[in-house]
């Protein structure tokens, strides 16, 4: 298969999945420092898929095509900043895009002007097959 082809395919899966963070019987509990993607730059023939990745119980894991995705380095929830009215605006999701850089990681960036983490990056390597199951998010 061709680089277009399997391009063309990621962007396929990206825009048609399915996207779950934070919790679910495939989220790992307990706090996490947020911390800076080390990794290198996304492909620039990567496609950014907008999302709102639900994240009232912090940006853990990513549930795409089927495939669950644990953050690299898990983090709580960004907080909310106010709107120009002063109003704090809460839907338990953040803004942002999803890029699949390669077959085994994918980047999440907080895209919302009134999320305190606006800009950042989130990794994500794939859960191996057959490990069990993270507790429930309460």
């Amino acid at each position: 298969m061709g680089q277009a082809v399997r391009r063309s395919v990621r962007v396929l899966l990206l825009a048609a999945a399915a996207v779950v963070a934070g919790c679910g019987a495939d989220r790992p509990e307990g706090p996490a420092a947020v911390a800076a993607s080390s990794s290198p730059a996304p492909d620039p023939a990567a496609v950014a898929v907008p999302v709102d990745l639900v994240t009232h119980c912090g940006i853990r894991t990513v549930v795409l095509d089927g495939r669950t995705w644990q953050a690299v380095h898990p983090a709580p929830e960004p907080a909310r900043l106010p709107d120009a009215a002063g109003v704090v605006t809460y839907d338990g999701t953040t803004a942002g895009e999803l890029v699949l850089l390669d077959d085994d990681e994918l980047r999440f960036t907080v895209r919302d002007p009134l999320s305190a983490a606006d800009g950042q990056t989130y990794d994500f390597r794939p859960v191996p097959e057959g490990a069990p199951p993270e507790p429930v998010c309460a």
